[in-house]
């Protein structure tokens, strides 16, 4: 019997629910790390991580507006993009800005302007 935390064997019991309780923790336990971890990852050169994907993402549309100007008569275009982007972070910096004022109060929030 495996006690947690000090606790005591007639608190956890030996009856059969927790027998058989234990006997799945284990399987899973066990089945989880027989699984190869290369099966999970399906390709090395990305990454799951939500953050990163996002700034992957931002860069590969910071290069397509560059690209985009390089076209003529697509500069008025690339500028508009880049126009929207911009508002869209500024609305997006004022909604987390007015959350975290509201949890933490104002007065120990620091404004940074990003552009």
């Amino acid at each position: 019997m495996v006690l947690i935390s000090g606790e005591r064997s007639e608190e956890i019991g030996e009856d059969s629910i927790s027998n058989d309780l234990k006997i799945k923790l284990l399987y899973n336990l066990l089945y989880v790390n027989s699984e190869k971890p290369g099966k999970l990852i399906s390709d090395y050169n990305t990454t799951d991580h939500p953050l990163m994907d996002a700034l992957d993402k931002s860069v590969k549309y910071a290069d397509a507006v560059e690209k985009l100007r390089k076209i003529p008569g697509f500069t008025a275009m690339a500028n508009k993009l880049e126009k929207e982007g911009k508002e869209k972070i500024k609305q997006a910096d004022d909604k987390v800005t007015s959350i975290v004022k509201s949890q933490v109060g104002e007065e120990n929030v620091e404004r940074q302007d990003t552009a």
